[in-house]
């Protein structure tokens, strides 16, 4: 349960979104917390083994018989040091740490201040029942939210957004309801996969266009009017119901696409200077030479949600990201998801006129124009190889998610980063292998959810590490290991050891036995059913 001084910070940030979006207040916060959590992904609820109490957990990934505990229950809490017996090799080490190993939720890392309810929160303000939030505040029922976002409220995976009620992938947007993939948008409803456009209601794959509504260009003074009278009736319906329709339950749906014609496209794909970044990425952690980046696929896309192929109602194929945390995608009707190339030929339809005038009839004349996609290729863009989703990136390879991105490969949501493989989630970063739920990092190996760390392998809820290994809960420390600091010539030595053993097993077979989500526990992987309701 929300806390007093909390609920009323939200309750009026609430109320401040609801007339800017909506033109005028619904009522109170608490009546719409069961709407707004609605494209919320699966959150973990543990048990701390310390005290007992609930845990919120964002990640599905740990090990089974993994020990957790909240992180408000870490200060004071002592290591006992490792002895030089129990870091001769990884295998000891691993063994010697996940004695000592202790999984944390409800993160709060940085500058961050009013959290509650909420797991892997780095510099934000005022977050109640909330995942994966960076450099945001005011922020309600949300996920994945990031780059100076605020008043969001049932919103996730998106950046720098501001006034935003169940807003789904999306960046630099503002004043957004129901609506999904977007980018570069303001006062956007019940729209999908639009670029550079303001005043739009109930459009789809639509480029820098203003004005419209079923994709039907309208006057201004005709739009303003029409837009009036539909949001008086979403207010009138919200404070019915407490709740609207999403705009893929307004869509029936629809079997059989006919056909579509495209034109070909000359796809050109260099995989000369993704493999040159690999081994570049690879040298700088771990030295030595790769044999390609192919060689290393198993062991890249071990914890990385898989892309899944699927066919469009015209026959073609599209993806979609099988991650749990991006749920929505799954939401999507199936008669109705399309490939990028046939969202944006789809995207020609016009509602027929006689449709529009009220929330009903409008809703009757969206089968024409309602189709839905998984995939995004927009910005400036150079080599993007078999990548679903890019915005302003070059150089990358089977990521599902490059946003101002570079020289990446097999992962997931590469945000503002470069050279990153087999990474989720990865913001601000460089020079990474296998990271999740993490930013500002550089030169790092096997990180999750850490923050402003150098030269760190295998740490897990750490901010300003520097050449540190093994570390949990830890914060500012130097050439440590299982959080003990050692002389740095000590260990600089233990850790040129352990390179090398990660890099000879590599090098044998393209995979390594280690993983950040399997020190504490059995070496198995946790799994949503067990601990995500």
């Amino acid at each position: 349960m929300m806390s007093p001084q909390l609920y009323s910070t939200l309750n009026k940030a609430w109320k401040t979104t609801c007339r800017v979006v909506l033109g005028g207040e619904v009522g109170e916060l608490k009546d719409y917390e069961e709407w707004l959590g609605e494209y919320l992904p699966p959150v973990g609820r543990v048990k701390s083994h310390v005290s007992g109490r609930d845990v919120t957990v964002a990640n599905p990934r740990y090990c089974d018989g993994a020990r957790f505990i909240s992180m408000d229950e870490i200060t004071g809490r002592k290591t006992e040091p490792l002895s030089i017996n129990d870091i001769k090799d990884m295998d000891s080490l691993v063994r010697a740490v996940s004695e000592r190993w202790e999984y944390t939720g409800n993160r709060v890392q940085g500058n961050s201040s009013m959290v509650e309810s909420s797991d892997i929160v780095m510099d934000s303000q005022n977050v109640y029942n909330s995942t994966t939030i960076t450099d945001s505040a005011y922020v309600d029922s949300s996920f994945m939210m990031r780059t100076g976002s605020k008043y969001s409220f049932g919103a996730g995976y998106a950046g720098k957004s501001e006034f935003a009620i169940r807003l789904f992938a999306g960046f630099n947007d503002s004043r957004v309801l129901d609506s999904s993939l977007l980018a570069d948008c303001s006062d956007i409803y019940y729209s999908h996969n639009m670029l550079g456009c303001h005043d739009m209601m109930f459009s789809f794959s639509q480029r820098h266009k203003r004005c419209c509504i079923g994709n039907i260009e309208l006057p201004k003074d005709r739009y303003v009017a029409l837009k009036s009278k539909l949001l008086a009736e979403m207010r009138d319906d919200l404070v019915a119901r407490k709740k609207l329709p999403s705009l893929m339950e307004m869509v029936r749906e629809k079997k059989g696409g006919g056909s579509l014609s495209l034109e070909a496209v000359d796809e050109k794909a260099e995989m000369e200077p993704i493999e040159k970044a690999f081994s570049s990425t690879f040298r700088v952690l771990l030295g030595g030479e790769t044999k390609g980046v192919g060689r290393y696929e198993k062991w890249l896309l071990k914890s990385i949600p898989s892309v899944k192929e699927t066919q469009s109602p015209f026959g073609r194929r599209t993806l979609l990201p099988d991650d749990e945390a991006l749920a929505y995608f799954s939401m999507l009707p199936p008669g109705r998801t399309v490939s990028f190339r046939e969202a944006m030929a789809l995207g020609g339809r016009r509602m027929d006129e006689k449709f529009l005038g009220s929330l009903d009839r409008i809703r009757d004349g969206l089968g024409e124009i309602a189709f839905f996609t998984a995939e995004m290729a927009d910005g400036e863009i150079r080599n993007a190889i078999e990548s679903p989703l890019v915005f302003n990136a070059s150089n990358v390879y089977r990521i599902y998610d490059a946003t101002f991105c570079e020289y990446a490969g097999l992962g997931s949501m590469s945000l503002n980063s470069k050279y990153t493989f087999g990474c989720y989630r990865i913001v601000e970063s460089e020079f990474c292998l296998k990271c999740y739920n993490s930013a500002h990092l550089s030169r790092c190996l096997e990180m999750d959810s850490s923050s402003n760390c150098t030269g760190s392998m295998f740490c897990h809820n750490s901010e300003g590490l520097m050449d540190s290994m093994f570390c949990y809960n830890a914060k500012g420390k130097r050439h440590a290991i299982g959080n003990m600091e050692l002389e740095q010539g000590k260990y600089k030595g233990i850790r040129n050891s352990l390179i090398g053993q990660i890099a000879g097993e590599l090098e044998k077979s393209g995979d390594i036995p280690w993983s950040i989500f399997g020190i504490s526990g059995k070496k198995s992987k946790l799994h949503y059913s067990e601990y995500m309701r």
